[in-house]
């Protein structure tokens, strides 16, 4: 199924079905969303060295804590 015809499909549902799909698309980009994070930041990921590196400057005690009670 191309996507045009599931634009023309999608006008066709009930709002209660609409509901449904529109919930399963957001879940699916979450998913797609969380994976994408845990490969970039994973061992071996493009951003791993990064995190590292954030690590190693709170365990040294170089940072500033952000609060919301200020």
């Amino acid at each position: 199924m191309s996507v045009a015809e599931i634009k023309i499909a999608i006008t066709h549902l009930s709002p209660v079905e609409l509901a449904e799909v529109s919930e399963f698309i957001r879940q699916t980009e979450a998913s797609l969303w969380d994976s994408q994070i845990e490969s970039d930041f994973g061992p071996g990921g493009r951003h791993h060295g990064l995190l590292k590196e954030i690590d190693a400057q709170i365990d040294a005690g170089n940072f500033t804590p952000i609060s919301g009670n200020e």
